[in-house]
């Protein structure tokens, strides 16, 4: 794990370094802060991509150990984790922002930057990596019915943007976001 980190680390600081020397800066001292807090929180220019992938590094081998401990039940962890994907967008978009997360932890309060937010693009990718051969199969099989549900899911989202507008009366960036930040 450690390799991994220093792989990714050592980038991380420099680019997040370059970007804040792209800023205007009053001093060292600005810079070291604002430098500071863009490598331990990542909330400017998308570096939070990178703070999700050192957090799956953590989690990792808890998705390995689930795999290896519960071989016959592979088919089950990844509609469980969809089941929980699908109740955490629900939730994040249609009651969080309802809620008062100022005294929350700032993974939670900041969502997006948060490795469970994005739990099942993780359990599937371990699913297709294990069963490799099946999950090619099972997509040439299907990819048909894969291409027509995709355009459905496209016009349900158009619906659904239309729902969010109309219905909820959410501004036109809250409605075209999958998901509401705060």
């Amino acid at each position: 794990m450690e390799k991994r980190y220093l792989g990714v680390l050592i980038p991380y600081l420099s680019w997040t370094a370059i970007l804040t020397g792209a800023e205007n800066h009053s001093s060292l001292g600005d810079f070291l802060e604002n430098w500071a807090h863009l490598s331990v929180y990542a909330d400017n220019y998308y570096m939070y991509y990178i703070l999700v992938t050192m957090q799956l590094y953590l989690i990792f081998p808890l998705i390995v150990w689930l795999f290896k401990r519960f071989l016959s039940y592979h088919h089950m962890i990844v509609v469980i984790s969809a089941v929980v994907q699908l109740g955490m967008l629900v939730f994040i978009k249609y009651q969080l922002p309802n809620i008062d997360t100022s005294g929350w932890p700032y993974l939670l309060k900041n969502y997006g930057f948060n490795v469970f937010v994005y739990q099942f693009y993780f359990i599937m990718g371990g699913y297709a990596a294990i069963h490799y051969q099946e999950f090619v199969a099972f997509i040439r099989k299907w990819h048909i019915w894969f291409g027509i549900s995709s355009l459905v899911f496209a016009c349900g989202t158009v619906l659904l943007y239309f729902y969010n507008v109309h219905v909820l009366n959410l501004t036109l960036n809250k409605a075209e976001e999958l998901l509401i930040s705060q």
